[in-house]
């Protein structure tokens, strides 16, 4: 793009190269705190040299011609700092990588470009009847080449599994070898193939071997019907049980969802919204965070004392939340959700009905747009992924809580 008389403008150049200052500047950062931070602050950072929005295998093949450094990126959502260009560099954009096939209903296959929002997709899909099942917290501010160059996971990955489990087949281009397919071929492919071995390689490569263009999917029909419940635990460690054996009893759930209790607090996601607190309470902490000075500061004030918080937060605490949730057939997921009931109520669950399990789908994308309030009030917010098997999920996530209690407020799902 480049700055018009009119506003922004395409350039429909063969192949569109900028070096416009805001252009650079945009592609200097993903959503990495540091450079978050420092754009905010307006403080200058480290800026690529160009950028280019190459729409056809022969622009990237292009784009890529005689270099040493390019950073290739989608929606520039990431938070590890992946898909920042730095000087040097020439970052590949591939937002106009954006067309959706149709889906193959034989093979429940479709072929996708890499810069195709991941909710665009799933919109698409579904006004079709399919799904792909693919549901991370991003999904409105990431691409599909994204989610594969990053090996994503989703909400519903116990049971459509992650993205490496959807992918079939991609089309990319690198410097040394040009385009190629790996796996399963499209209508769009090129002609030179490599050996199907090499698709878990490029999947997760975050741009280091060269641009994904277009992925081959597995996808579904849309689910006949959905179940959702909640249910109210003492502990984490007794809720943790109840997942390995909800889990490990293959009833195939949807969702598994666990709420430490100051997630579960702070969320109010044990009771439906607006029990906890009188409206009068409500209004007057509505006035006093309505003066700018106080707004400012909510946050920034009690968060100079974390441990103390925290410790606040938890002797107010009582109980987490763990969402089930099952969906498919109404002739499996009958069963399976009776079933899957009963063992959660016999690990020492407390049933609160369907109520929570619905409210969490219809707003489990909506962390990912609460953070700009916190950012605004002199707070700051981060999610850090954290893995372990079974037999030491419970010591892993009280040694985590240990060692960053007394540095930030620490709340767990």
């Amino acid at each position: 793009m480049r700055c018009g008389a009119g506003g922004y403008v395409c350039d429909v150049a063969p192949l569109s190269i900028s070096t416009d200052p805001l252009d650079r500047l945009a592609a200097a950062r993903d959503l990495w705190p540091s450079g978050t931070l420092a754009l905010w602050l307006g403080e200058p950072y480290a800026v690529p040299d160009e950028v280019c929005w190459p729409s056809t295998d022969a622009e990237v093949v292009e784009s890529l011609t005689g270099l040493r450094r390019w950073v290739v990126q989608g929606a520039g959502s990431g938070v590890c700092g992946g898909a920042v260009g730095r000087p040097g560099d020439r970052v590949v954009d591939t937002k106009r990588f954006h067309r959706i096939g149709e889906v193959d209903p034989v093979t429940w296959t479709i072929e996708v470009e890499a810069g195709v929002n991941g909710q665009h997709l799933e919109d698409h899909l579904a006004a079709r009847g399919w799904t792909l099942g693919h549901s991370p917290s991003s999904i409105g501010c990431s691409t599909v080449g994204g989610w594969v160059a990053a090996r994503s996971a989703g909400q519903f990955s116990s049971r459509y599994g992650v993205i490496e489990d959807m992918v079939v087949g991609l089309d990319a281009i690198s410097p040394a070898v040009g385009a190629f397919v790996v796996g399963v071929a499209g209508p769009s492919s090129p002609e030179q193939r490599l050996p199907a071995s090499w698709l878990p390689i490029w999947i997760g490569s975050e741009g280091t071997l060269g641009v994904i263009v277009r992925v081959r999917l597995r996808v579904r029909p849309t689910p006949a019907t959905r179940w959702f419940r909640g249910y109210r635990f003492s502990d984490v460690p007794t809720a943790l049980e109840a997942m390995r054996t909800l889990m490990q009893a293959e009833l195939w759930p949807s969702v598994v969802r666990l709420y430490d209790p100051v997630d579960t607090r702070i969320g109010g996601k044990t009771k439906p919204k607006g029990e906890h607190a009188p409206a009068w309470w409500k209004r007057w902490l509505a006035a006093v965070d309505a003066l700018p000075a106080i707004h400012r500061r909510t946050l920034a004030m009690p968060l100079t004392l974390p441990g103390f918080v925290q410790g606040l937060v938890e002797s107010l605490a009582s109980g987490c939340l763990l969402i089930v949730g099952f969906e498919g057939d109404a002739a499996v997921v009958g069963p399976a959700s009776l079933a899957g009931h009963a063992l959660v109520m016999a690990a020492g669950g407390d049933d609160l009905g369907e109520e929570p399990g619905w409210r969490w789908f219809h707003s489990r994308h909506a962390v990912s747009y609460k953070l700009m309030p916190v950012f605004e009030r002199g707070g700051f917010a981060d999610t850090m992924e954290v893995a372990a098997p079974w037999s030491r999920l419970a010591a892993v996530y009280e040694r985590v809580r240990s060692a960053v209690r007394g540095k930030a407020l620490v709340m767990a799902h």
